[in-house]
């Protein structure tokens, strides 16, 4: 066992932990196979698929993106970012092109959160790269496997960027942000007012957040660092793509079909979700208890971590704030709530989209990672700062030395880990692993994917006109499929017959 432990270096344990999430995203990719573009992805696409097949040119292509921005904008809401590049989803250019979706989306989700990550924790916090690498890996395993919506997260293009591209642009706004406020370059600061544009055109979470950092971030460094002023101009990029959001003739049509905004209704959705986040953190954890094995390799790798740095004097962050960091996390968590809040509570839509509880559990990851890492990075330097040098010998701090780390910490942590599973086999089954290997066994997956290569049969064949399509298998198991319905004008029907040039597109009476 011992030897077993010496071969088994930190490197080593960061390689597996990275393959693990390797393997574990490759159900995504078999999966890739089966999706279709639903609904608004045919919907945004239409003029720049026209556009493409009368043309060829991509030049036509992005200017068919603008009207379908523009007309959006006036007819469905304010995202105006979103529409233009929705307008360019993969099957726009070729058919079955929307297998990349999922490809897509994936390789930007855990790129950027590897960018993130690696800058936070290598660069800034200066844990080594093999324990920051298994927090990724963990932390990644988690966000995609246990995603409160599969189909909004990677295999429905306007999902997937409504969602998951503005969480990763914010992301890297605070990458940007960081690197400014302590190198200087105004290259930073343009590339966050890019980040500031485009999340201000997309989404009201993102917003929300971008503005909080930086109120926050004047609260805190105005008097030692006024160049924290020249972040107002991404800030008020942000807030103007936020006006031309709220400002959307869509908002009004939406208005007239039971939407509306009540300043009352407002502020009462903010006291509930203030009060309801009091206890979310306690019902993600008691839906799925498998997250305190994410919490744990927090807790395990980023002490050790953040104390080597320490000890060595590679940190340099002074972590000061706990209680404060702890109160932001909470009312961080409660604005991503509020939006959603609001939309099922006052205004009674029962069937508000999944996107919302997406990015609340993101947010919910990333925050209270990070104030695991804040607060064990303030507990070492307290002890530092009471007991000097000391402060490294204690038994606890001693079993967090390399040389006994591995056999002491990280093994029995692995074990732990491995029995939480046996006994939570019910949250291992709400994995997408599971998930997916239920839907393909069954033969659900090839049955769908049998029927879709029907409809496509028909819906690309130019000399049929009129396309009369049998019912469907709704069993869609993490993939998204809006179904044609027998009334050809509904909405589902009118995008089709519009997409694929058609004169009607309706499903064949069951009567």
């Amino acid at each position: 066992m011992n030897k077993l432990i010496d071969w088994l270096d930190d490197k080593k344990i960061a390689v597996v932990a990275l393959t693990g999430l390797i393997f574990s995203i490759i159900p995504f990719f078999y999966l890739a196979g089966y999706v279709r573009p639903a609904g608004d992805d045919l919907g945004y696409g239409r003029f720049t698929h026209a556009a493409w097949l009368d043309t060829g040119s991509l030049w036509e292509v992005f200017k068919a993106a603008i009207h379908t921005a523009e007309v959006s904008y006036r007819t469905v809401g304010g995202e105006w970012m979103a529409y233009f590049f929705n307008a360019l989803m993969p099957e726009v250019f070729a058919p079955y092109a929307f297998w990349i979706t999922p490809y897509i989306f994936i390789f930007i989700n855990l790129v950027g959160t590897a960018v993130f990550f690696r800058y936070f924790l290598v660069k800034v916090l200066k844990i080594n790269w093999e324990y920051a690498a298994i927090i990724y890996a963990v932390y990644s395993f988690f966000m995609l496997q246990y995603i409160p919506s599969y189909n909004i997260g990677m295999y429905w293009f306007s999902g997937a960027f409504h969602y998951i591209v503005p969480h990763i642009i914010f992301l890297l706004s605070l990458i940007f942000i960081h690197r400014f406020m302590t190198d200087g370059l105004k290259r930073y600061l343009v590339l966050f007012s890019f980040c500031g544009l485009v999340i201000g055109g997309v989404s009201i979470h993102y917003s929300m957040m971008l503005v909080m950092a930086y109120t926050i971030l004047i609260v805190l460094l105005f008097r030692r660092n006024k160049a924290i002023l020249w972040l107002g101009i991404p800030i008020g990029l942000c807030l103007a793509g936020f006006l031309i959001y709220t400002a959307s003739p869509g908002h009004n049509i939406r208005a007239s079909a039971g939407f509306s905004l009540s300043m009352k209704d407002l502020l009462r959705a903010v006291g509930r979700s203030l009060a309801q986040e009091l206890a979310a953190p306690f019902e993600y954890i008691a839906n799925n208890p498998l997250l305190i094995v994410l919490f744990v390799f927090a807790i395990v790798f980023g002490f050790s971590g953040l104390l080597r740095s320490v000890k060595e004097e590679k940190c340099l962050f002074q972590f000061r704030y706990p209680l404060f960091y702890i109160i932001l996390t909470y009312l961080i968590n409660s604005a991503m709530n509020a939006p959603r809040i609001y939309t099922v509570e006052f205004l009674g839509v029962t069937d508000a989209s999944r996107g919302p509880l997406v990015v609340e559990w993101l947010v919910f990851l990333l925050t209270w990672l990070s104030a695991i890492l804040y607060l064990e990075g303030f507990i070492i330097l307290k002890l530092r700062k009471k007991y000097g040098q000391a402060a490294y010998s204690g038994p606890v701090i001693n079993v967090m030395e390399e040389k006994h780390f591995r056999g002491r910490v990280v093994f029995p942590v692995m074990i732990l880990c491995l029995f939480l599973v046996i006994c939570w086999r019910s949250a291992a089954k709400d994995s997408f692993v599971y998930q997916a290997y239920v839907y393909v066994k069954s033969g659900e997956a090839a049955n769908y994917q049998e029927q879709i290569s029907e409809y496509m049969e028909l819906l690309l064949d130019d000399e049929v006109e009129e396309v009369y399509l049998k019912p469907i298998n709704d069993v869609q198991g993490p993939l998204l499929h809006w179904a044609v319905m027998e009334d050809e004008n509904n909405y589902v029907n009118w995008v089709y017959k519009e997409f694929y040039r058609k004169k009607k597109v309706v499903i064949e009476s069951t009567e």
